[in-house]
C-alpha cells in the first residue's frame, strides 16, 4: 500500500487481458493513472492490451507485480489466489475479479496476507459504486421500514457451455447479489440461513430472512431476455435499481384506488426518465459498461495513495465469501 504519497497517477497492472483486463484497464485510464504492465498466457492478447494502453507486454506475473503499483487479477478464478499472494506479498493494492478465491477460507487467508504485508486488497463488486445503488441506499432511510430485498440476474454469460460450466457461471455471479445485501443490511449475511432450492446447473433460487427484512435471489442462465435488477420493498414505498445500466427509480405510490389506476404509467414515466438521465450522463462520462467499476478502481487508488479509506472492508469481503461457500455446499449436495 502507498501511503501518503499523493502522486497524480499510480501505475497499473494488469493479469489477464481478456474481456475483464481490458475493462479495467479502460477504467483505471478513466480514473487518472497508467497502465504500465500486462501479462496473459497468450502473447498476443497481451500484447494487443498493452499496445492499446502504452504498457509493456510481461512474460510472466513478476514482471507485472515489479512495474505496477496496483496489481488487476483479472485471470480465470482458479488462479486468484496465486496471483493476488504474489502481489501482495510485494506490498501491492491488489484488485481481484470476483470471486475472490473458491473458498471463505482462502479469502481470509489473502486479507491476513494484506494486512501482514500493509497492503490492500479489493474485491470487484462494483454494483456497490453504481450512482443508481449508492443514490438506492441513500433514499432507503427515507422510506420507512424495510421488508423485503431481492436480486434478479438473468445472464447470457453460460451460452454454450455444459452444465457444469453453467453452474459455474452462476456461481460466479453470485458474489454480486451477495455483497448488496451486505451493504444494504450491514451484517445480513452472518445472520441469514439460506434455503436453497433443488433446481437445474446454472439456476440458483435462494431465499433468506434476516429479523424483519426477507431476501430472494435469482440468479438464471436461462432466463431472458438477460436482466439485473435490485429491488427494496419497504412500508413507503419501493425502489428498484436497473444493475445493467446503473440507474434507481422510487416509486412512493400511496394506497389509493387512484394511486393503483395511474401506478402503470407514472412508473414507466419516472423509468423512461432516470434511463434517458442515465444515458446522458454515461455517455457524457464515456462509460459504455460496467456502470460503477471505474467508481471502485478510482476509490482503490485514493485509499492506495493515502487519500481515503479502503472501498471494501475486509470483514464485508470475507461474509460475502462465507455465504457464496455455503450456497454452493448446498448446492453441490442438492445435485449429489
Amino acid at each position: 500500500m502507498i501511503i501518503g504519497r499523493a502522486r497524480a497517477d499510480l501505475r497499473a497492472g494488469i493479469i489477464g487481458a481478456g474481456l475483464m483486463g481490458r475493462w479495467h484497464a479502460q477504467a483505471v485510464r478513466d480514473a487518472g493513472h497508467r497502465v504500465v504492465a500486462v501479462h496473459d498466457p497468450d502473447d498476443a492478447r497481451a500484447g494487443s492490451l498493452a499496445g492499446t494502453h502504452g504498457a509493456t507486454a510481461c512474460e510472466s506475473a513478476d514482471g507485472v507485480v515489479d512495474a505496477a503499483d496496483v496489481v488487476h487479477v483479472c485471470s480465470p478464478l482458479v488462479t486468484h489466489v496465486e496471483m493476488s499472494s504474489r502481489a501482495l506479498r510485494a506490498g501491492r493494492t491488489v484488485v481481484c475479479e470476483k470471486p475472490l478465491a473458491g473458498s471463505a477460507e482462502e479469502v481470509r487467508a489473502l486479507y491476513a496476507l494484506a494486512q501482514a504485508h500493509r497492503a490492500l486488497l479489493v474485491p470487484t463488486h462494483q454494483f456497490l459504486f453504481q450512482r443508481g445503488v449508492r443514490a438506492a441506499l441513500r433514499v432507503l432511510p427515507t422510506m420507512g421500514t424495510l421488508l423485503h430485498l431481492d436480486v434478479t440476474a438473468c445472464t447470457a454469460g453460460a451460452s454454450g457451455r455444459d452444465a457444469d460450466g453453467a453452474e459455474a457461471v452462476a456461481l460466479d455471479v453470485l458474489p454480486h447479489p451477495m455483497s448488496l445485501v451486505e451493504r444494504a443490511v450491514p451484517g445480513a449475511l452472518a445472520r441469514i440461513r439460506w434455503q436453497v432450492a433443488a433446481t437445474p446447473p446454472g439456476e440458483l433460487r435462494i431465499t433468506g430472512h434476516c429479523e424483519q427484512v426477507s431476501v430472494g435471489v435469482l440468479v438464471s442462465c436461462a432466463g431472458r431476455p438477460p436482466v439485473n435488477v435490485l429491488r427494496f420493498v419497504t412500508t413507503g414505498g419501493t425502489v428498484t435499481v436497473d444493475l445493467f445500466h446503473g440507474f434507481h427509480v422510487v416509486d412512493r405510490g400511496a394506497a389509493s384506488r387512484a394511486g393503483k389506476l395511474l401506478r402503470p404509467f407514472l412508473a414507466s414515466a419516472r423509468t423512461i426518465g432516470a434511463a434517458s438521465t442515465n444515458l446522458v450522463g454515461r455517455a457524457a462520462r464515456r462509460e459504455s459498461a460496467y456502470p460503477g467499476l471505474r467508481a471502485l478502481i478510482g476509490a482503490t487508488y485514493a485509499a492506495a495513495q493515502g487519500l481515503g479509506a479502503c472501498p471494501i472492508e475486509p470483514a464485508e469481503a470475507i461474509e460475502v465469501a462465507r455465504a457464496c461457500e455455503a450456497i454452493a455446499a448446498a448446492r453441490a449436495r442438492l445435485q449429489a
